[in-house]
């Protein structure tokens, strides 16, 4: 059977339409500590779900609180933890996933965010949502990971997206860096 002329000039343009103002999510940079172990976070989660710290606002629509609200209420965590969510956290948490939306600079964002998040400053968004993430263990960095995407669409689904994504390499189910036990 032979695909119709229609169908052929169809599909194509039907992908791009759908795909037309989806921007990818990018992990610019990560780092997993030696000391880094799932368990951890499987040790976060004994309260009901992983504790989340958001600093800024993703961008001029969803400040910090509707960012923190959009994240509990949309982002999954890797397959390895049962399908768990992110929960309200707090810096007193000794483990937590730490989000710094939009920081003026991303050295400084990423050096202190498992510390007092007050110095650390942020900003609206240009073009692009950028975000730093840390698994922190108190004030230690376990994990953490830049990460940006652009913000052509729905700036909720943009979160999403990108909120996702760094999940699935901040904790990841196998530490690579651990030193190996002969």
């Amino acid at each position: 059977m032979k695909t119709p002329r229609i169908a052929l000039f169809t599909s194509p343009l039907l992908l791009a339409l759908a795909l037309a103002g989806c921007d990818t999510a990018e992990v610019d940079s990560q780092m997993i500590r030696p000391g880094y172990s799932p368990s951890m976070v499987w040790e976060a989660m004994k309260g009901g779900g992983l504790p989340l710290v958001v600093h800024g606002g993703a961008t001029a629509a969803l400040d910090q609180q509707a960012t923190q609200d959009l994240i509990e209420q949309t982002v999954s965590l890797p397959r390895w933890t049962e399908d768990a969510r992110f929960t309200t956290g707090s810096a007193a948490d000794r483990f937590r996933v730490v989000l710094i939306f939009n920081p003026v600079s991303i050295g400084q964002a990423a050096d202190g965010a498992c510390g007092p998040l007050d110095d650390i400053a942020t900003q609206p968004p240009g073009d692009k949502m950028h975000v730093v993430a840390a698994f922190c263990d108190d004030d230690e960095e376990m994990s953490s990971e830049n990460g940006s995407i652009g913000l052509a669409g729905d700036p909720g689904e943009a979160v999403d997206r990108l909120v996702t994504e760094i999940a699935l390499t901040l904790m990841p189910s196998y530490n690579r860096a651990a030193p190996r036990r002969g």
